[in-house]
Order: structure tokens, then sequence, then C-alpha cells
């Protein structure tokens, strides 16, 4: 954490016309490594370290709005102007030089006919450093609607699940067609998936680069009502929230007779007559 010759700014991009006015400020200083930014949501937060404070305040003072903070031997942050801390940066927050943040969001957030046009950062795979808690399961239909209908005495108000008939994915012979998200997940054969902001990805994989689950949800386009399940680097899935059901006997019976109609009829569409 840089500390001393350090300035940090914040600024509410809440309205359109306020994102596009901080685009248009960030694209003059694209070029500019030592500033770097942070998005969380609508709030934008920029930081500077320079041996040349002046020049640090001048390069805020072009954006009207920011709110302007020195930052003290401990991180917290003390507004321009006064003496006592109002509040401290997190330490999960991820920072990326303007430039970099600029080529993952200004394609989503700004028309490119108003600003410089600027090609997104790609989205990759990486292992991730932190060790993660499950929030979903992609497992077969045999092995959930199993495990359900063994456990009758228990409830499962916290887990909701969706079937795709047509999933090729394998895991020891079996095809893992069935979704499982919320907590626990269940102690069944399967894949085990982070769950960030709906975004399901494999355990121990994450995205590269770091940036917040909103600009990954942002670059792909998705609703706030759809789920991202991203099987592999290449395989990505958006599955809309209304097709998560919620868990019981009766639904989980259900959905194991419609998939075996299902697949009925599509053996019975392979056979000339």
């Amino acid at each position: 954490m840089w500390r001393n010759h350090e300035l940090v700014a914040r600024f509410d991009g809440n309205s359109g016309r306020a994102r596009t006015e901080w685009m248009r400020w960030a694209c003059t200083l694209r070029d500019r490594r030592e500033v770097q930014v942070c998005s969380l949501e609508s709030v934008f937060w920029v930081r500077v370290r320079r041996d040349d404070v002046q020049d640090a305040e001048r390069i805020f003072s072009m954006l009207i709005g920011n709110e302007i903070f020195e930052i003290d031997s401990v991180d917290r942050l003390i507004p321009r102007g006064k003496k006592v801390p109002t509040e401290k940066l997190s330490p999960e927050m991820t920072w990326l030089p303007i430039g970099e943040w600029l080529r993952l969001w200004l394609p989503q957030v700004v028309k490119t006919d108003t600003l410089p046009s600027l090609s997104p950062i790609p989205l990759r795979w990486g292992i991730s450093e932190q060790l993660l808690a499950p929030g979903a399961i992609l497992c077969s239909l045999e092995d959930w609607s199993g495990f359900v209908l063994r456990n009758f005495q228990q409830r499962w108000k916290s887990l909701r699940f969706a079937c795709n008939a047509s999933s090729q994915i394998q895991l020891a012979g079996k095809r893992l067609n069935t979704l499982v998200v919320g907590s626990p997940v269940p102690n069944i054969p399967g894949i085990r998936l982070s769950c960030i902001d709906q975004i399901l990805i494999p355990i121990p994989h994450c995205w590269i680069p770091g940036v917040p689950s909103e600009a990954v949800r942002r670059s792909l386009s998705l609703q706030s009502t759809e789920w991202l399940l991203w099987f592999s680097e290449s395989s990505l899935e958006v599955i809309a929230d209304d097709e998560l059901i919620a868990t019981t006997r009766v639904s989980v019976r259900a959905t194991v007779e419609s998939m075996k109609d299902h697949l009925w009829t599509e053996s019975d569409r392979g056979v000339e007559t």
C-alpha cells in the first residue's frame, strides 16, 4: 500500500452523465501508470503516488465532484484540509493502472463514438490463491435425486437446482446435467463450484485479471437475473434465475420424470420408420 506521497480520490458515478464525465477524465490519463483505479459498483476510486503532490492535486482538480483524501501511515483516509480520519480503504480492493482499467470498462460503459476506442482486456482462467468455500455443485441427476429421495427427513430451503438434458459434461462416466446452488453443498459426486455474484466457476480456478465481479458481469453483458456457469475457459453458459427451482421431493421427482420423457423423445426422433 502506498503511503505519504499519495492522494486518494472518490467519485460517485451513479448517473450515466457522471460516468461519462468520469470516463472522459480517465481517458486523458490513460498513459500514466502511476494513476491507479478501483471501481466498486457505481463508486470509482483513484490513487496517485507522486513526488510532486501539487501535480496530483492538479490531476484530481480536473474532475469536479471528486472527494480528495490523504492517507496516513495506517491506511486511514483523511479528507483534504482536515486532520481527523473518516474511513479506511479496504485491503481487498483491486487496483489497476488506469489504462488497463479503461480497456476493460470503456467499451461497456461509454459509446465509442464519443471517446477513443480501446480494446477490452481478455478475461482468462487462472488458479486462485484463496481457498473458496463451494457455493454450488455440478452433478448428475441420478446422484442428486438419489440424495434428496434418500434423505427424506431433511429440508433443503437453501438449495435450488436446474437440469440440462443436453449437457455433455461427464465425470466418471456420468453426465453432469444438474446444477445445484446454495449452501451447504450436498455431499455427492460432482464438481464443486465457487459462487461470486452469481458467477459459478470450478474450484480452484478464478478469472484473471482479478477485477471485481461486477466488471466481469458487465463485460459479458449479464443481466441481474442471470447466472453464469463458467465451466472452462471456452465454455460459458448463461442460466436465467427462474430456471433454478426450489428443492423438494416433489420437484425432484417431477424433474426426473420430465427428463425421462425428454430422453425418450430424443431417442424416438433418431429412429427411422
